[in-house]
């Protein structure tokens, strides 16, 4: 492995392998990320979140930096749907944080 690559943190954290949560009827989508950063597009994610609780019970995690705010995320005050915001966890939280969620939603500009 060159250096370069070495240097690279894993995408996941060891033992983060998702297996849907079939317990309950609500999907749940795991969104990660700062929504502090304009790149990341949270504001698109929520509108398209919106859009998807309105045809389907979904209940979402999102695992940041900093807790949303309207202020970052103008839509925010709007959403319908169930919303976990987990601020800060340790590595040592990820895994479980990580684990069964139904789907992985990535959104950046």
């Amino acid at each position: 492995m060159d250096a370069a690559a070495s240097d690279v943190a894993p995408a996941a954290p060891s033992g983060a392998a998702s297996a849907p949560s079939s317990s309950s009827s609500k999907k749940r989508i795991l969104i990660v990320g700062n929504p502090a950063l304009p790149l990341k597009g949270f504001p698109t994610a929520i509108a398209a979140l919106a859009a998807v609780s309105a045809m389907l019970p979904i209940s979402v995690r999102w695992v940041c930096q900093v807790l949303p705010s309207a202020a970052t995320v103008p839509n925010l005050p709007l959403v319908d749907f169930e919303l976990e915001t987990v601020v800060s966890p340790s590595q040592a939280e990820l895994p479980a944080l990580y684990r069964g969620n139904d789907v992985f939603m990535f959104s950046s500009r």
